[in-house]
């Protein structure tokens, strides 16, 4: 997803607070308020906000302050922060800055589903205990300390009425009970729109917001004029369907980041030797059995084949989960525990049975194991042999998520009721692994969970990133001198090493089943992330600052083309310069087109640099052809995405912009030829290279609306 805190707009606003705050747009009481959050608090007294959580809150002020008087469009705004980052506090921030600032009274708090739901009425409930989120932060200024006891919370719970929502500051809620469909749902969001004031409406894990019904919901209350601000949290805005929330992404704070700077788990990868563990699936339903990287990830992921065709291979899941539960016991040792040995009876056929389990005593907490699964079957596969094979008391959710399942909604409930205990003294059997399909929907962070398996592959960055966030938060998180490892047991054969140098992780290969590791191998204590030109200093208050010079607004006039569409295309020109790929050096003025192939792209401008006409050269290492066309045309489908949002244009678009597109770069580039067509990959090569005028081209707002006014006949 783009970030709208870019250039001009970044620079004000680092400008506003190397200043101390200080514009005549800003009034006293705003600035008060962020000199309050600034200071450091006494030694102990509270907990201080970590300088990105500061950062998000002071973009979110500085936007809704500066920019959204002068340009709308900057009214829904989106904050992208790890899992484990603190999003919670920063949201509990912004609604303590709204109602000293503005005096808003009124906050609705979305959730997806019913486990983020729970988390957040853990964080927001009895507003005036000592440990809640307002005073653990010191979220009000001492002349203000008595709003806590306004920040009331109010849970939508089905059948209980919509009273409450009257008399409490914080509404809390999942989305499809303010649905019109239901007339429980129609009640709840007709109250809120007719009895409420002015309202903030804040959206966690707002990836979830692409869907009809809950953009129909968040356009009511953007419509309504009631709503001051709206601010999206998500550590994973980019959908694996390649949608993203209608709003605009001001702060990002990513895993790498957070690793550095000590907020969330290290990552230390261990995989087995290929020789050792040959990772196969059988399929349940023709017998054959299958290496992994035959395994069509691809349909798995679009729901196209049912959920219990395949299942791991009894051999090398034993190994797998061998070598997990090795892992597990390392962690015990490390949260100071031992493994001791327990039974336990049940009755089967009338006959009682033993069954021995490896468990922990003592230590400061209890490492949970976590494993994901291809399917229920391969899920319930896993659990047997962790508990009858390995003994771990192994919980296993059989239902994938919310919507689609294949169990009753009885036993879905239960299930999440035991997996929201797991790794604390309320579970009650004391279970030491889980095993999940894909994962347990956002919102199940146990910070407990210290080892993950993975049996299967991720094709989807998405998918990737939200699995291990279900182990990325710290069991300690205020406590830097506590080193936090999350293990992942990995297969060389699933070919995750794209996400592993995208969280920065340790990865270890060739790792013995039995083999004992040193968990603080590759770990040295993290670097602070150097200030980059997207990070700001967090000032101390200062007596002088001048008034900055803010961006001028969007220009969103529909300003004519001055011809067809089509006719404007036709006359594009591209440069046809020499270009020459290469790996470590470039020559002349040039630009650096980081379109995810690798390559440099050097253009010599001066007479004396220039060389003759030649054509396009290809690097000596290359793809395979049909890779390079998909990789085209994924980069070509992100480019459309791009170029509508920058220019505040429906994402409904997107096929028309994509189909205009495609066909001009098959007229400029590749000959009339289709990139599906184009056998010659020089030619797709230098497409490749060529993207960043391409999308010079297509980011023009009048463009676009001219082709959306006028689409190509089909």
């Amino acid at each position: 997803m783009f970030n709208s805190f870019y250039g001009e707009t970044l620079k004000a606003y680092q400008n506003w607070v190397a200043g101390s705050f200080r514009s005549q747009a800003v009034p006293d009481r705003v600035r008060d308020y962020l000199l309050h959050l600034a200071v450091e608090s006494p030694a102990g007294k509270y907990q201080s906000l970590w300088p990105h959580q500061r950062d998000a809150v002071l973009r979110a002020i500085f936007t809704n302050e500066l920019l959204k008087p002068r340009d709308a469009g900057w009214k829904d705004l989106l904050l992208n922060v790890v899992t484990g980052g603190g999003k919670t506090t920063i949201i509990a921030a912004i609604m303590a800055y709204l109602r000293v600032c503005h005096d808003v009274r009124s906050f609705l708090l979305l959730s997806p589903n019913t486990i983020v739901r729970e988390r957040l009425k853990t964080d927001f409930e009895k507003p005036s205990r000592d440990d809640s989120v307002w005073r653990r932060f010191n979220l009000f200024p001492p002349e203000f300390a008595h709003y806590v006891h306004d920040m009331t919370l109010h849970v939508l719970q089905p059948g209980a009425g919509s009273a409450g929502i009257r008399s409490a500051a914080v509404t809390l809620g999942n989305i499809h009970q303010l649905y019109t469909s239901s007339g429980q749902g129609a009640e709840n969001l007709g109250v809120i729109l007719n009895h409420l004031g002015r309202i903030a409406v804040f959206n966690d894990e707002a990836h979830n917001t692409v869907a009809p019904k809950y953009d129909e919901i968040l356009d009511l209350f953007s419509q309504s004029g009631k709503t001051v601000m709206r601010v999206d949290t998500t550590a994973t805005p980019d959908r694996a369907d390649g949608e993203s929330p209608r709003s605009r992404m001001i702060c990002l704070y990513g895993i790498k980041e957070a690793i550095k700077d000590g907020i969330i788990k290290t990552v230390y990868v261990c995989q087995p030797n290929i020789k050792t563990v040959e990772l196969t699936y059988t399929d349940t339903e023709t017998g054959q059995v299958v290496r992994v990287e035959e395994v069509p990830w691809e349909e798995i992921d679009a729901k196209q084949i049912p959920a219990t065709k395949w299942v791991t291979s009894p051999k090398p899941l034993r190994q797998q989960l061998e070598m997990a539960k090795r892992r597990w016991m390392e962690q015990v040792k490390r949260a100071g525990g031992k493994v001791v040995q327990s039974a336990e009876s049940e009755k089967v056929g009338g006959q009682v049975k033993w069954r021995r389990y490896e468990t922990q005593e003592g230590g400061r907490y209890r490492p949970i194991l976590f494993v994901v699964a291809v399917s229920i079957k391969d899920a319930y596969n896993a659990k047997r042999v962790l508990e009858e094979e390995l003994g771990l008391k192994t919980f296993a959710i059989a239902s994938k998520d919310e919507e689609e399942t294949d169990i009753s909604p009885d036993q879905r409930k239960a299930e999440l009721q035991v997996a929201m205990t797991i790794g604390t003294d309320a579970d009650e059997e004391r279970h030491s692994a889980v095993v999940s399909v894909l994962m347990l929907r956002e919102g199940w962070d146990v910070k407990a969970v210290s080892v993950i398996a993975l049996l299967r592959k991720f094709s989807s960055k998405v998918y990737g990133q939200q699995v291990i966030g279900r182990g990325l938060r710290r069991v300690f998180p205020r406590k830097e001198d506590e080193k936090e490892r999350l293990i992942v047991v990995d297969h060389p054969k699933l070919d995750h090493e794209w996400l592993w140098q995208m969280i920065d992780a340790y990865v270890k290969t060739d790792v013995g089943i039995q083999e004992e590791l040193d968990l603080d191998e590759g770990l040295e204590e993290p670097e602070k992330v150097d200030a980059s030109e997207d990070a700001s200093e967090i000032p101390e208050p200062q007596n002088e600052g001048e008034e900055i010079e803010l961006p001028e607004p969007e220009e969103f006039e529909d300003k004519p083309l001055g011809q067809g569409w089509s006719e404007y295309l036709a006359g594009v020109h591209y440069p046809r310069e020499q270009v020459a790929v290469t790996r470590e050096e470039r020559t002349g003025e040039s630009e650096r087109d980081l379109t995810g192939t690798g390559f440099v792209t050097t253009v010599a401008y001066s007479d004396a640099e220039k060389q003759p006409a030649a054509e396009f050269i290809p690097p000596k290492e290359s793809i395979p052809l049909d890779q390079r066309q998909k990789e085209l045309c994924d980069q070509l489908f992100d480019l459309t995405v791009e170029v509508l949002f920058n220019n505040g244009l429906p994402m409904s678009g997107r096929a028309v912009i994509y189909k205009v597109l495609l066909g001009h770069i098959s007229d400029k580039f590749l000959g009339g030829q289709t990139v599906g067509q184009c056998g010659t990959e020089s030619q797709l090569l230098f497409l490749q290279d060529s993207l960043h005028y391409v999308r010079r081209v297509f980011d023009r707002r009048e463009l676009l609306k001219a082709i959306l006014d006028k689409p190509p006949e089909k």
